[in-house]
């Protein structure tokens, strides 16, 4: 059946890396957790499961790009489904939930289970399978979307058992382990792929006339994403590289309809280069971006790997450059220390140790002379050997 559905939808007639297996252990019934490199293809993982379970499938994901884009691809293949977030309107919503048995795949933000609407909707329908897609964000839930930690309880209250299976690019063992505490899946099948992408070329460069190395890269005319810590960085930066590069933006602060717009440019080459913060490109299938500046210092290893992953989804080469500067480290400093106000005391505490040690991390990857692709997999507990010619402490200079 799986093969039927992965050539009839999606027209391949083979799994890659370990999605069979994945999809082996949600379809017998078992809750997974599956860490999949971009473009390892996860979303398969669950897409398929949820065309030959019977019920319906909630897919539980944390940006409104990445859900349109998904769906909009489902619905290209003549699939049922639909995304309820912020952007939907109340007559469209409604509308969704009062036909639910018509669809297969129901895309929601975490919010969405705090609202009485849904939850008395959904409570007429068989629900056969949940995932949460983007999973690594569960362990930022204390203090950047609270909702994720909704949806342990909202699982309980599914009259029956279904299958959950949560999904994302990086995690430490760390995190595998908070994933599991914080959805009950203590049981779960785990499942990881290498993080190691051969197709692409790791530098990091220490750094003081950033925006003149900036237009080095730019100078190539590829299709690129530069990543900055802030808002302010990324308007700034806007403002120095609008006159002579296609470039646009993306952040938090822009109105929704000017942030779908923007992106709508870079997927459709309208604009070479987008400059955003961390949080543009998650789940986004754009498989030609050949360059990825992160222009300050990431605040993990974790964010870096994040990042790096969407370069070059298509397998032919491409290049993820690292700008370091001590200042940078400040940045990253202040917002480790920046918590909700009404989180406990020794919470807190812990939090902010926490993120101040993944600090240390950073900056050492960023001062080290060793490969830097092998760093990176022993941050995840992978241990691969030096790759000799795919990063610029290995060839020992930068590319440009």
């Amino acid at each position: 059946m799986k093969y039927t559905v992965l050539e009839k939808y999606f027209h391949f007639k083979s799994f890659q890396g370990n999605q069979e297996e994945i999809i082996d252990s949600i379809l017998s019934g078992k809750d997974t957790i599956a860490i999949l490199k971009t473009g390892g293809g996860k979303s398969l993982c669950f897409q398929i499961p949820a065309l030959i379970f019977q019920g319906l499938t909630i897919v539980i994901s944390p940006l409104i790009s990445l859900m349109i884009d998904q769906v909009t691809n489902l619905k290209k293949r003549k699939i049922k489904a639909a995304c309820i977030n912020a952007s939907t309107e109340s007559y469209e919503s409604k509308n969704i939930l009062r036909n639910l048995k018509d669809y297969k795949l129901l895309y929601i933000s975490p919010e969405r289970l705090e609202n009485n609407e849904f939850i008395k909707a959904i409570k007429n329908v068989e629900i056969s399978f949940i995932a949460i897609d983007e999973c690594h964000c569960l362990e930022w839930g204390n203090d950047f979307r609270r909702s994720y930690l909704k949806i342990k309880p909202f699982i309980k209250t599914i009259p029956t058992k279904c299958v959950v299976a949560a999904f994302t690019a990086t995690a430490t063992l760390n995190v595998i382990d908070d994933i599991k505490s914080k959805l009950g899946l203590e049981n779960a099948q785990i499942f990881t792929s290498s993080i190691y992408k051969e197709n692409l070329f790791y530098s990091v460069i220490c750094v003081s006339n950033k925006l003149k190395l900036l237009k080095k890269y730019l100078d190539k005319q590829e299709t690129t994403i530069i990543y900055c810590l802030t808002i302010k960085e990324v308007e700034k930066l806007y403002k120095d590289l609008s006159l002579k590069y296609s470039v646009t933006i993306y952040h938090g602060k822009l109105q929704s309809n000017i942030k779908l717009h923007n992106q709508k440019m870079f997927m459709n080459d309208e604009k070479k280069i987008i400059i955003a913060t961390n949080a543009f490109g998650m789940g986004i299938d754009k498989k030609d971006v050949r360059l990825v500046i992160n222009y300050q210092m990431p605040q993990t290893l974790k964010d870096f790997m994040q990042t790096t992953g969407r370069c070059s989804r298509d397998g032919k080469k491409g290049e993820c450059v690292l700008f370091y500067h001590p200042k940078d480290v400040e940045i990253v400093r202040y917002f480790a220390n920046n918590i909700s106000e009404d989180t406990p005391r020794k919470e807190a505490r812990k939090i902010i140790n926490g993120r101040l040690r993944e600090m240390k991390e950073m900056v050492r990857f960023c001062k080290s002379k060793s490969c830097l692709h092998k760093q990176a997999a022993l941050y995840f507990n992978e241990t691969i050997p030096p790759c000799k010619q795919n990063c610029s402490n290995c060839i020992k200079k930068i590319r440009l």
